[in-house]
């Protein structure tokens, strides 16, 4: 297994490679995995399949396959590109409800559930689920990367786990809720490594 220090993305080595994520954590992450075969993921808020995508680098270079769970109309792009992955049109949360959801197109990063913190340009009323009705409905083994990133409301979603299935890797973007680390901390998992917005946990 790879031997990762802490470090900040800015200081990681490419090595002339290109990053589809945006401060090179798929790089991370292939590094980290390059040799599991058969791999998977749930890549919750997965926005587009190649643009800003942690996932599609482990696809391409080595052939992980998954589930994307994308709130907005941007899900048919993964339909028609990962038609070989379980695409979900959906918000993740702690408990199976629906959510008014508020969403800027042109501002992916200004939308969410929270009106405050949204610049809306729509309100959808859309499906929340759980992790764990996910993990059960499609029979999920192994998950080797959950990949967390819906704009705030992170500690839900693992809030909403069951932790039946415990992933190898956590990317999580944390936006100073202290709650996330003390949760999985207690959960068996520790920090390796940091970039500009995400935190990465292993489970030790």
């Amino acid at each position: 297994m790879l031997n990762m220090k802490l470090f900040l993305a800015e200081q990681l080595n490419l090595s002339g490679k290109i990053s589809q994520s945006l401060h090179g954590e798929d790089i991370l992450l292939w590094r980290y995995f390059k040799n599991v075969k058969d791999g998977f993921f749930i890549d919750v808020g997965a926005y587009c399949p190649k643009l800003f995508n942690n996932t599609w680098r482990l696809r391409k270079k080595l052939g992980f396959r998954g589930i994307n769970i994308e709130p907005t109309d941007r899900i048919k792009l993964f339909k028609r590109y990962r038609k070989d992955d379980i695409n979900l049109q959906c918000l993740i949360g702690n408990e199976n409800t629906y959510e008014w959801f508020y969403y800027d197109p042109e501002h992916p990063a200004s939308s969410g559930k929270d009106i405050s913190k949204a610049i809306p340009v729509k309100k959808m009323l859309i499906k929340q689920r759980t992790l764990t009705s996910i993990v059960n409905e499609y029979e999920v083994k192994k998950i080797d990367l959950l990949d967390i990133d819906v704009e705030g409301t992170e500690f839900e979603v693992l809030d909403g786990y069951d932790w039946s299935v415990l992933p190898k890797l956590i990317l999580i973007e944390e936006n100073g809720d202290k709650r996330i680390n003390k949760l999985l901390t207690g959960k068996g998992y520790k920090v390796i490594a940091i970039t500009p917005l995400n935190n990465l946990y292993e489970r030790i």
